[in-house]
């Protein structure tokens, strides 16, 4: 094989590599234990997440199948057959609403819809986590990013805009633990507390009491130097609703905190590129 040769499947070998690892580190993963408290049958529920095509994919649940859909800046996940309920209220009177995300979700709101596609009042208090690596251990950040919604149901119309934030939040039964696979949707569930695999940190609860407020945690341990995931439990209350929430993080982005996955993908390529052109030259002489 030429030396080009090997330097293109080299380069391409290393680029595969790199966009692996970067579709590991942007796997977020959200599960929330959404109950019905407006005192009305529940058919559909509606959870908005801040971010165009933010969300990749959900799970089936209760109500019915997810759809996706891409609104004004924010993506829209809703749960249910479109006015046809399963039952006429969620079975337990509360269902799972579980998604993944392309980058850390900004949580905006949830409603419940009834069978008429009509907003009937808040299904879940929403808190972002973000996770970075600092000075030798993990800093994982609380902040308020629950809003309401100012539109009447769904499907969203043209004027349906992020209304004003609501809240405080405070949240209480705060444990972390960490995982060396990435666990399917469909487990992030209450089995997980008892997964004799995990071994639950727990932390202070949290209190935010405006939008934008963040509380930071220090986490350590030789854990989140091996594995590949952060697991967060936690109940979130609110407005008169109580959330029990998991949030699976992906710790791959603590080596690197200050260069871009992108711009990390750039650089190896330029050093390869810069190191092909030494070898190719060294060869040169050889070659006369």
């Amino acid at each position: 094989m030429s030396l080009k040769n090997r330097g293109v499947w080299l380069v391409a070998i290393v680029l595969a590599t790199s966009l692996a690892w970067c579709n590991l580190a942007l796997a977020w993963d959200v599960q929330e234990k959404c109950t019905n408290t407006t005192g009305q049958p529940a058919h559909d529920l509606t959870k908005i997440v801040l971010g165009q095509s933010a969300v990749t994919s959900a799970i089936t649940n209760q109500l019915g199948s997810p759809s996706i859909v891409n609104f004004d800046g924010v993506s829209i996940i809703h749960w249910g057959p479109g006015g046809t309920p399963v039952s006429s209220t969620p079975p337990n009177n509360w269902v799972w609403g579980c998604f993944n995300a392309a980058t850390q979700p900004n949580l905006i709101a949830a409603y419940w819809t009834n069978a008429s596609g009509q907003f009937i009042g808040l299904a879940a208090v929403e808190v972002t986590f973000h996770y970075r690596w600092d000075g030798g251990h993990g800093v994982l950040t609380a902040e308020h990013t629950w809003h309401s919604w100012v539109g009447t149901g769904y499907p969203p119309a043209p004027s349906d805009h992020i209304g004003p934030p609501l809240g405080p939040i405070t949240g209480t039964n705060v444990y972390w633990a960490t995982s060396d696979h990435l666990r399917p949707l469909s487990e992030l569930n209450d089995a997980l507390y008892t997964d004799p695999s995990l071994t639950w940190e727990p932390l202070s609860g949290f209190s935010l009491p405006d939008s934008g407020a963040t509380q930071d945690y220090t986490l350590s341990g030789p854990s989140l130097d091996s594995a590949s995931f952060l697991l967060l439990r936690f109940v979130a209350a609110g407005e008169g609703l109580s959330t029990p929430t998991i949030q699976q993080i992906p710790l791959a982005v603590h080596a690197i905190p200050t260069v871009s996955q992108w711009g990390l993908i750039i650089l190896t390529l330029l050093l390869l590129a810069s190191g092909i052109v030494v070898v190719y030259r060294r060869r040169l002489p050889a070659a006369r």
